[in-house]
Formats: C-alpha cells, sequence, structure tokens
C-alpha cells in the first residue's frame, strides 16, 4: 500500500503531538509552479527526519549568547 503525502503529515502529527509538540513552521517562496503535493513530501521527510532524529542543532548566533 503506497501511503501519499498528506497521510503521511496526518500520522506524523500524531506523532508529534505525542512528544509534545504543539506548533511547527515553515516559511516558503510563493512559487506557484511547484505542485503543493511536493511540498507536502518535502515536508513530511523533513518531520521524520525530527521524530528520527536525524539531524544536527545549530550553533547559537554570534550574540545571541548576551541575551
Amino acid at each position: 500500500m503506497v501511503v501519499d503525502a498528506r497521510e503521511r503529515l496526518q500520522g506524523l502529527q500524531s506523532a508529534l503531538k505525542e512528544r509534545g509538540v504543539q506548533d511547527v513552521k515553515f516559511c516558503f517562496a510563493q512559487d506557484k509552479s511547484v505542485p503543493m503535493s511536493h511540498i507536502q513530501k518535502d515536508v513530511a521527510t523533513a518531520l521524520q527526519a525530527y521524530i528520527d532524529r536525524k539531524f544536527h542543532p545549530l550553533p547559537k548566533a554570534g550574540d545571541s549568547e548576551k541575551l
């Protein structure tokens, strides 16, 4: 059975809620040439990587330690 990106996102939403995630935001350039299904697939892939802990934290910005 092939799961489409929307179904993947719904499953990932449940997994994120179970981990206490309350809000996730993405910013995209307004490019109508990219189909929504492609964007959904990319977002699902990024969220799955987060859940699987396949990421590296970014270092703090240069002046953020002064706050």
